[in-house]
């Protein structure tokens, strides 16, 4: 399953938004293809991409309503002001004296698009499917955390449903080390399990240096398996310098 990873110029941290998410899709057993955009793709070059494709991801088209239609575009599309979007955008704003004017450009989408809700941010993420086969068309909003979350909480679905790596399970080591010596044994663990996505994330900052394990399973049985060996694995390279560990958080796509 080829997944087409575009990141749009304005994004946040492109580069590691590309990385990331990359790393996600090769441990749900998809191969990324990822680009970082100097302008705003047009809706042939989107079209382009999904044609050889099974996905077209784009970082940072989401709340921008030029991307938008040009995404809806590159699919045969309308757009429209999702009511779903707009009721959570209206919610993030709902504190603001002065909220802003666009709200309802924040909210737009690809008419028969999924929302995927965003909790950092006013403007959630979409996926958009094709109306001729399985292939979509997604978009996260520009804000680095909020790409991940929106990727996390839906995007990430429809690409697990067709590599069949249904459960999954997150979760986080704290290292007593350095920071490089955390990123080398992250890295390791990337080579070692080809299932785990491996890195250091801040959104999981205790007592140490958070090393954070994804791990994709075709079973609960595969999956329990992997996350004990990744356990043993992490106490064993870094010599037992964990000031804690905390559990899984995962399941099973419905």
């Amino acid at each position: 399953m080829k997944i087409r990873v575009l990141v749009l110029p304005g994004s946040e941290k492109p580069g590691l938004a590309a990385e990331w998410i990359s790393g996600y899709l090769r441990a749900m057993g998809a191969e990324p293809l990822p680009e970082v955009l100097d302008e705003l793709p047009g809706e042939e070059l989107i079209r382009e991409r999904l044609a050889g494709s099974d996905g077209v991801i784009l970082v940072g088209a989401a709340g921008r309503p030029e991307a938008v239609r040009r995404a809806a575009a590159a699919l045969g599309l309308g757009v429209e002001v999702n009511e779903e979007a707009l009721s959570d955008t209206r919610a993030w704003y709902m504190d603001v004296e002065e909220p802003p004017g666009n709200l309802e450009e924040m909210a737009l989408m690809p008419e028969f698009s999924y929302p995927v809700e965003n909790p950092r941010g006013p403007v959630d993420g979409f996926v958009a499917m094709s109306l001729e086969d399985d292939r979509f068309v997604a978009a996260t909003p520009p804000g680095f955390a909020e790409s991940l979350e929106v990727f996390e909480l839906g995007i990430q679905d429809f690409v697990r449903k067709g590599t069949g790596r249904r459960y999954s399970a997150t979760f986080s080591f704290q290292l007593l080390v350095g920071v490089e010596e955390a990123r080398r044994l992250a890295r390791e663990v990337d080579e070692r399990f080809p299932q785990v996505f491996a890195r250091l994330d801040g959104r999981f900052m205790d007592t140490g240096v958070p090393l954070v394990c994804t791990v994709y399973a075709g079973t609960p049985e595969e999956l329990g398996r992997l996350h004990e060996e990744v356990r043993r694995f992490v106490e064993e390279r870094s010599g037992g310098r964990i000031a804690a560990s905390h559990g899984a958080e995962g399941g099973e796509l419905v």
